[in-house]
């Protein structure tokens, strides 16, 4: 089966090239200038010999058109909504097939001095997919992705940077259709490295298709940024600044060259997205004869300097056939410190001991990507042949040094002493795939291999200082290794009957995993074979009216941090461990959209997940402190109800609310067995555009989540409101935004953990409440996209 897409190309490839002359096929699709698809657009097809003759079609959901036409001279436009050509394309067909984009433009209509320009929805759907237009808000500067994606209803950010998305931290990132590579902590600062400006929008797809790698049961979150064109030399020059507990700046640049077989590309970013968290939260510590309450208060100060830096090269050997390498760099120079005043007291509340620790944590990390692409053009109605290699080398140097003083409540010391570690992390990816895609006349086939390996080797080490003396904490220190082979194979249909398209795939993927403790002699090995059948169908009833259906089987492998058992210690009394005993968790999802004039979404999905992969907490006998560690928690279901509605309120006064309401079930484990948790949850958003006198836009935003579960976590409610104004000068070369976020300080973030295997709660006020400002100026020619080039691999670092 996994070679049957082979034979299909290899009968494609034996048709002589004018077997298809005869059917005279006129075939495309219709994007803005930003590179976004226009579903349901207008297209006009005029004989020029007789402008009066015409031929009428209407691209699909997907932007797609089709026409039949007879040998001749033709030209060619398209039209939506304020969008259009300023003039039409001129065509000749001969009876060959042709694949044409149609570009449009928008145009602006003067109402009293002030300004209306026709601007992409906020919220549309298209394939199953939920897309969030982002770039035209007023609010974003100094806001990195990783902000982006906390403001969507339904994603969760936590204080350290983990993401869940419908209840699950199963989900994969993927920039511009390629993997991030990256989970965890780790993911968190390569989104903080990707600016606001840079993006045009979120893509949620809940339940992907089997083209994607299986990985990420809860759905795949798409970052797209913003599509740049070829045409000769080109600059973009960006600086940002924002203030709030700390001053941070994003220093960008970027230079391009296109030209008609070769583009290049290169660019810098310094970004400083530091951060700080007070803490506050507590816990019980069991002793044989009575309890003691542990309090803490703890400062978390992250200071961030990100470098990063992407060169690349596309090269058009022949009209059929393009190479490209790419590169993409970047050092997260991290350092961390935790201060942390802890307080153990009895039952009726009195001072039993007292705990001072400072925590300094420096750990810089060292990416480095390269892709190799080949494309090989079949036709001109889009058969394609792609092939990708990948490599990527991820270096961790991580030291750490726990200075902890204890005292009696009449302050007299009792105890000091320093844990020290090291812990240096490489991971190294391979991966190779190939792909086909093959579009027929009412049939679209892909069909694709892929192969992947990967390695994770860390010996860490803790050492204690007491009385001067050093010696190596033996039971905590170790050495993991991991390996991962994983072989895939897909095979995708797309057809379309009048206004129905059906799609169906299935995903074959070999997993071959090994974790090794090699101080103990111990080792977790994986291997088994999975199918991964993905269906969906798509029927339009009108121009109005839109709905959708689909259903993915998909997998959560663990991520590599989470299967190693090395600490993270924030205090004495609490750390972060990894777990090798995990297993990949196997989840069904479906989903179905409907979309009323375009605009209006309502979409509703559910999943049922087998494993549930999330944090659990347990007590550590031995170092008496708390182990917060990735656990197969059992069986969850999950249902999402999303709402995007569009207001116009005045015509410069657009309302865009999108709503997420949710149920979540699962099991939480006990001191004796295991507990049913239920709950109802809403996320909701309200953004407000305002178009203002001067070309000047201004955007007020508006956030509340309600209580929900959150792993073992029952989370208390947020809410907080963001603004901003941006003006576009010199000929639109130059933008200026001001903004600011969480106007109120009222972003906090606050849980208790259901589990009594203890009492542990958190009240985490982060610095949120910033003010930026952003100036951008663009000149030179066009520049064209940088690639992005990742792999699934990626997404569990």
């Amino acid at each position: 089966m996994k070679y049957s897409y082979l034979m299909v190309l290899m009968l494609v490839l034996a048709i002589p090239p004018g077997s298809f002359a005869q059917r005279c096929l006129l075939a495309g699709d219709v994007k803005d200038v930003e590179g976004n698809t226009l579903p349901f657009a207008s297209v006009i097809a005029r004989f020029a010999d007789n402008y009066n003759k015409v031929v009428n079609a209407q691209a699909d959901s997907a932007g797609n058109y089709r026409l039949r036409l007879s040998p001749g001279r033709y030209i060619l436009s398209a039209s939506f909504l304020n969008a259009n050509q300023p003039f039409g394309d001129t065509l000749v067909l001969t009876g060959d097939s042709i694949w044409h984009t149609l570009t449009l433009h928008t145009t602006a209509t003067r109402l009293s001095g002030v300004t209306v320009t026709a601007l992409s929805p906020p919220v549309t759907a298209e394939k199953g997919k939920i897309v969030f237009n982002v770039q035209n808000a007023a609010n974003e500067p100094g806001q990195t992705a990783l902000d982006l994606l906390s403001k969507i209803p339904g994603i969760t950010v936590d204080g350290e940077g983990n993401i869940t998305y419908a209840g699950s931290n199963g989900v994969n990132i993927m920039v511009n259709g390629r993997m991030t590579y990256l989970s965890g902590p780790q993911l968190a600062n390569y989104l903080k490295g990707l600016n606001t400006a840079d993006l045009a929008k979120i893509e949620l797809i809940t339940s992907p298709d089997a083209s994607f790698d299986a990985a990420g049961n809860a759905g795949i979150i798409n970052i797209v940024s913003r599509k740049k064109f070829a045409g000769g030399l080109a600059i973009d020059l960006r600086s940002a600044v924002s203030a709030g507990r700390y001053l941070m700046t994003n220093q960008h640049a970027d230079l391009t060259y296109a030209a008609q077989k070769i583009s290049l590309y290169g660019s810098f970013d310094f970004n400083t997205p530091h951060k700080y968290l007070d803490r506050k939260g507590g816990n019980v510590l069991p002793k044989t004869d009575n309890q003691l309450y542990l309090e803490r208060n703890t400062g978390s100060a992250y200071k961030i300097r990100y470098y990063t830096w992407r060169t690349g090269a596309v090269y058009r050997l022949h009209p059929r056939h393009t190479i490209g390498v790419h590169y993409h760099g970047y050092l997260d120079d991290f350092t961390c410190v935790h201060s942390t005043t802890l307080q153990t007291l009895s039952p009726s509340g009195r001072v039993q001991t007292i705990s001072n620790s400072r925590n300094n944590i420096i750990e810089p990390y060292h990416y480095d990507a390269v892709n190799l692409t080949y494309q090989y053009d079949l036709d001109s109605l889009g058969k394609k042949l792609t092939l990708d290699a990948d490599y990527t080398s991820y270096r961790n140097y991580s030291d750490a040094a726990m200075h902890v003083r204890d005292y009696l409540p009449d302050g007299t010391l009792t105890a000091e002493n320093t844990l020290s570690s090291y812990q240096p992390g490489f991971v190294k990816i391979r991966s190779v795939k190939a792909d086909a895609e093959l579009p027929f006349n009412s049939l679209l086939v892909k069909a694709g291999l892929k192969y992947a390996a990967v390695t994770n080797d860390n010996n860490f080490r803790f050492d204690s200082l007491q009385h001067g003396v050093v010696t190596e904490v033996d039971n905590i220190s170790n050495h993991f290794r991991y390996n991962e082979r994983i072989a895939a194979a897909y095979v995708f249909g797309t057809m379309r009957l009048k206004k129905t398209s059906f799609n169906a795939g299935l995903r074959l993927e070999h997993t071959d995993a090994s974790a090794d403790l090699l101080k103990q002699g111990s080792r977790n090995k994986w291997n088994f074979l999975q199918l991964f059948p993905s269906f969906s169908i798509e029927h339009t009833l009108n121009d109005y009216h839109n709905l959708s259906v689909q259903l993915s089987r998909r997998i959560n492998r663990p991520g590599y941090t989470a299967l190693n058992p090395v600490r993270w210690y924030r205090d004495p009394y609490f750390y972060y461990s990894g777990n090798p005993g995990l297993i990949p968790d196997l989840a069904w999802n479906v989903s179905a959209t409907y979309s009323l004039h375009k605009k209006y979404i309502f979409n509703i999905g559910y999943r049922h997940s087998n494993r549930y992969l999330s944090e659990q907490l347990a007590f550590d006998e031995y170092s008496r402190a708390i182990r917060s560690q990735t656990a197969n928690l059992g069986a969850m279901q999950r249902g999402d109800l999303r709402i995007a509605i569009p207001l116009s309120i005045l015509p410069v006064w657009q309302v865009q609310g999108n709503a997420n309401i949710s149920y979540t079930t699962y099991p939480i484990s006990m001191i004796s067995g295991s507990r049913q948790f239920s709950q109802w949850a809403a996320s909701l958003t309200l953004q407000q555009d305002f178009t203002l006198p001067a070309g000047i836009k201004a955007t007020v935003s508006s956030y509340l989540t309600t209580a929900e579960l959150h792993g073992i976590y029952r989370t208390r409610p947020i809410y907080y409101h963001d603004a901003g104004v941006k003006k576009s000068v010199w000929q639109n070369k130059c933008t200026i935004q001001v903004s600011v976020s969480d106007i109120f300080n009222t972003s906090r973030l606050q849980g208790v953990a259901l589990t009594d295997y203890t009492d542990f709660h958190y009240n985490d006020k982060p610095d949120t409440r910033r003010v930026g400002v952003a100036v951008t100026y663009h000149f030179g020619g066009r520049s064209v996209k940088q690639a992005e080039r990742k792999t699934e691999e990626q997404e569990r670092l």
